[in-house]
């Protein structure tokens, strides 16, 4: 029993960019994604082939003072990312077979259609949905942080079979609205704001993650301490992590070796959660 028709599946996806599609081949029920379409072969067997998919702008009626001899093709690729992930699409381009006139669309089209382009080139787009959605969230859940909303964006696109290995698209290399941290950062917070206090808890000076809870940042605060008051001692909740980590950078930055002077050392409570090597561990 027949259950897809191809010719209609074609014909409704181009309206239907993106649409999650789904079927059973081999008794499996696979994810098709946007650049796949499903024909039938000449023994009536349903098979995937590639196909090219548009981004829904309409086009304008007329791009010249010619008559209708136009044509719609695919123009340059791009990434659209929207709350279901992302997607590799191609901009529309109209041009007039008679005056060589063409039309693609530019950031005004975009933004009437409630595109928000990441760069002047438009290589990524990012549907408006994916800002309000974030808004929302962070309003009933503020403990999520961003890195967490985009590794949901990026698993609804591996669900949904929009998955592609060398997270290549034209010209940008991505998957969904990576934005990682460096390794070293692992296991630690993922955005928020990181401050300076003294002894007494008063706030001297601080900051916003913008890459993740990086160990350039404390090293950012203790220095500007340092050349506001003479600091002699520095307490961190990473603190067995992050000065091996200032070791290394001082080396090559002379400039540093002051702030390596400080005697730093885990507080009581954070010590608790470290092994116990953080927790005897001598630091000079």
């Amino acid at each position: 029993m027949e259950y897809l028709c191809s010719t209609c599946d074609m014909e409704a996806h181009k309206r239907n960019v993106f649409h999650d599609r789904e079927a059973v081949f081999h008794g499996f029920l696979e994810p098709i994604p946007p650049t796949t379409a499903v024909v039938v072969n000449e023994n009536g067997q349903p098979q995937f082939c590639e196909q090219i998919c548009q981004l829904p702008v309409p086009a304008p009626r007329s791009i010249c003072e010619c008559t209708h001899d136009f044509t719609i093709t695919p123009g340059k690729h791009i990434s659209v990312v929207t709350i279901n992930g992302r997607y590799d699409v191609c901009l529309p381009r109209k041009s007039c077979s008679s005056c060589s006139a063409e039309w693609t669309p530019e950031v005004k089209d975009l933004l009437t259609y409630r595109y928000w382009p990441a760069s002047t080139s438009c290589q990524t787009l990012y549907k408006f949905d994916v800002f309000t959605s974030f808004e929302h969230m962070k309003v009933t859940a503020p403990a999520m942080s961003r890195q967490a909303f985009l590794k949901m964006l990026e698993h609804r696109s591996v669900q949904a079979g929009r998955a592609n290995e060398s997270a290549v698209c034209g010209t940008a290399k991505f998957t969904a609205g990576r934005e990682m941290s460096k390794k070293s950062g692992a296991q630690i917070d993922e955005e928020g704001i990181q401050v300076a206090v003294c002894r007494h808890g008063f706030l001297l000076r601080g900051l916003n993650h913008y890459r993740g809870e990086i160990f350039a940042y404390p090293m950012f605060l203790q220095r500007e301490m340092s050349k506001k008051a003479n600091v002699t001692f520095f307490c961190m909740d990473v603190t067995c992590r992050y000065w091996p980590y200032l070791n290394k950078v001082a080396e090559g930055l002379p400039e540093l070796l002051p702030l390596t002077e400080m005697r730093p050392f885990l507080s009581v409570m954070h010590a608790k959660a470290h092994t116990a090597k953080c927790e005897v561990l001598a630091l000079p």
